[in-house]
Parts: C-alpha cells; sequence; structure tokens
C-alpha cells in the first residue's frame, strides 16, 4: 500500500501552526503561512516574513526540513530543519554585510517552531492502525511524499 501525500496537503496541514511570531527583546519577526515544495528527499518552505527593530525589512525566509514518522502516534513530523537562505526586500550593503547574524537567528527560531511540528497524520482506522507497524519507507518523488507500507 502506498500513501501519496501532496505538497498542497502538507502545506495545509503546516498553515495550521502560523502565522507564528519571533521576538528577542531587540527584533521581533513575524513569519506567515509558508508555501511547501518536495525535492531531494527533503521539504523546502517559503515563508514571507517581517522583521521590525533595529531594522524593518519585509521578505522570505528560505528553509528545508526531512519528514520523520513517529509510530506511537502515526504522524509525521519535521526534522533537521535549516534556513537555506533570506531575501529581503531591497536589500542594502549592510543587510549583506549582516546576512550571517540574521541567519544564526533565524535558524534558531525556525529550529524552535519547525522540528517536531506535524506535517500529515494518519488517520485510525484499523487499517491505518496496522500501517503504523507495517511502515517499510518514507521518501519524496516528485513534488509528494510517498509511504510506503508493507510486510
Amino acid at each position: 500500500m502506498t500513501i501519496r501525500i501532496s505538497a498542497s496537503e502538507l502545506e495545509q496541514t503546516i498553515a495550521q501552526s502560523f502565522p507564528y511570531e519571533y521576538n528577542d527583546g531587540l527584533v521581533k519577526v513575524n513569519v506567515e503561512q509558508p508555501k511547501v515544495a518536495i525535492n531531494d528527499g527533503r521539504i523546502f518552505l517559503d515563508f514571507p516574513v517581517k522583521v521590525n527593530g533595529l531594522i524593518r525589512k519585509k521578505g522570505h525566509l528560505l528553509t528545508s526540513g526531512v519528514v520523520n514518522f513517529d509510530k506511537i502516534d502515526g504522524s509525521f513530523y519535521i526534522a533537521e530543519s535549516r534556513v537555506d537562505s533570506i531575501l529581503f526586500e531591497k536589500e542594502t550593503v549592510e543587510d549583506l554585510r549582516l546576512k550571517q547574524r540574521y541567519t544564526n537567528m533565524a535558524n534558531n527560531m525556525i529550529k524552535k517552531k519547525l522540528d517536531g511540528t506535524p506535517v500529515y497524520s494518519l488517520e485510525q482506522s484499523a487499517v491505518e492502525s496496522f500501517a503504523k507497524e507495517l511502515l517499510k519507507d518514507v521518501r519524496t518523488e516528485g513534488n509528494e511524499l510517498i509511504v510506503e507500507l508493507g510486510l
């Protein structure tokens, strides 16, 4: 048995955890609902962001992670999330100079929010209860998450 989960299905589930506001005292970051893509064994998320504080910026936070399965609750979660890129509208030379600092802060924020975020849960029907014990493989194919079940 194979379950195919499209990026748009994952997007709907992930959207339930956003918008998200991060505030470290100096900077407040608003992270909106992401667009989701799947490729090369990773899930990619493109978040619109607004930064307020010492700087005021709008842009996109491009992140990725892998999907892990928890047999106990039958859910798939994002793990090993990381920031791949930060893109600001109207970037300045100062933004480029501070890019690593922004990336480090964003990595901390994203790991706290994304790692452990459920992206899909098996329904609790009798067949899917057995599926928790029969999971063979979780991989990506095109723009889908593929879950293979079997003996």
